[in-house]
């Protein structure tokens, strides 16, 4: 999963054409023909360690440009490197640009 940059707009560009038609300066020429770049920074992932049966959760967040390791009551910085690379990530949250 990328850290910056995922671009949602083949998938979201139904977004950007209802904002346009709901103007009330809308003209037919005014709909895109290209895709919209529609751009998602990951700000965050919750994270399983263990087994079906048990295991722990633990979570990665960023603060400015600051990457955080959430576990239990222990929280220590974390690069961004480690956070893509970290196992169990099942939940990523990302942040429109």
């Amino acid at each position: 999963f990328p850290a910056e940059g995922l671009n949602m707009g083949s998938l979201l560009s139904h977004w950007c054409e209802v904002t346009r038609l709901e103007s009330s300066s809308y003209k037919a020429e005014d709909v895109p023909t290209a895709e919209p770049k529609i751009l998602y920074d990951l700000f965050g992932t919750a994270n399983h360690v263990g087994s079906m049966q048990s295991g722990h959760y633990v979570t990665n967040v960023k603060v400015d440009k600051t990457w955080y390791h959430c576990n239990d009551q222990h929280i220590s910085y974390a690069t961004e490197e480690s956070v893509l690379k970290a196992d169990g990530a099942y939940v990523l949250f990302y942040i429109r640009r």
